[in-house]
């Protein structure tokens, strides 16, 4: 029984290992990973084969490698201005730092400070794979934003700290909520041939004609790879109206101006096959309706079908407050 637990240990490692080496080939992190992964051939290698440390464990090994990858050194400074950018003091800042252990769970530490008279912030001395900021001031809106370490990631998209450059966060001031519709839509069966669904993000509900938002996906003709995969395309259209990146800064207030007719993503056939926690600003049917999207959409190569998770929050009283209370949700009947 003993014997038949080492073996599903170490077939559990070298399918971790084999994991973390494929995420290093993707994000850069190939140098420090091969030393990993030799540490964990090592003891996978056979029975009394070594480490660098002498015999141990698989978890040991797998521990000592999360240590190298996962718990790096945090540094971040950082500055909180309100939507003017006059810098705000005394504001409470959170920072959640977090790292796997194991293969299951993760560790979370929350840390505190508070801004200077200039509205500066620092965090140091911490060890994680990444941290989340959130600024927060009783009477006022704000975001949370992570920032990564972890050598899984590559250099691009690890955070580098730097004292004369502090990342902004914007604080705005809350307005109140006002009666909103909210819908969370799951549609499945969105056509590959460029054919628009319209959404009405009042009702929740696909429409013919009108409504607020128009998606449409296109796979090119033309197969690229592996006997399936095309070059594809993503539109979403407001015919009355428009679309705005929400970007961290933007809050819950609708911009009053800056809307495009339509935004469009569009992928190599080898490149991604999905979108994820896209934010808009939606201004619709000729200003009546302001909202904020958020959308995930996939591909389905097999069955040719793209498939839609839609969340609106909406104010359909010519308002660009989009600030919601779920105490205020509009019924749909």
């Amino acid at each position: 029984m003993k014997r038949k637990a080492t073996i599903v240990a170490l077939m559990l490692a070298a399918m971790g290992f084999a994991a973390v080496l494929w995420l290093g080939l993707r994000t850069g992190a190939v140098p420090i990973l091969k030393k990993s992964l030799s540490m964990a051939t090592n003891v996978i290698g056979g029975a009394g084969a070594r480490t660098p440390f002498g015999p141990r464990p698989v978890r040991d090994v797998f521990k000592d490698a999360q240590e190298v990858l996962d718990r790096r050194p945090i540094t971040f400074y950082g500055r909180v201005v309100d939507d003017s950018g006059k810098p705000m003091s005394a504001v409470k800042v959170l920072g959640m730092v977090t790292y796997p252990e194991g293969f299951v769970r993760t560790h979370r530490e929350e840390h505190t400070t508070t801004t200077d008279t200039n509205g500066l912030f620092t965090f140091q001395g911490l060890r994680g794979a990444d941290i989340t900021i959130e600024p927060k001031k009783e009477g006022y809106n704000s975001r949370q934003k992570s920032f990564f370490y972890s050598l899984l990631f590559g250099e691009n998209k690890r955070h580098t700290p730097d004292a004369s450059q502090p990342i902004v966060f914007v604080i705005q001031k809350s307005l109140g909520s006002e009666p909103m519709y909210f819908n969370d839509i799951d549609y499945s069966h969105i056509p590959v041939d460029g054919t628009p669904v319209r959404f009405d993000l009042e009702t929740g509900r696909t429409v013919v004609e009108g409504g607020d938002l128009e998606i449409s996906v296109k796979w090119e003709s033309e197969v690229k790879f592996q006997d399936r995969f095309r070059d594809w395309s993503v539109r979403l259209t407001v015919s009355e109206g428009g679309l705005i990146k929400r970007t961290r800064d933007m809050l819950f207030i609708a911009p009053a101006s800056g809307y495009s007719p339509y935004v469009e993503y569009r992928f190599a056939a080898d490149s991604r096959e999905s979108l994820s926690g896209e934010e808009y600003i939606l201004k619709s049917r000729n200003g009546k309706n302001h909202a904020r999207i958020q959308f995930y959409l996939s591909i389905n190569w097999f069955e040719q079908r793209a498939s839609l998770t839609l969340r609106s929050w909406l104010n359909p009283s010519s308002s660009r407050n989009l600030e919601y209370d779920q105490a205020k949700r509009i019924v749909v009947p």
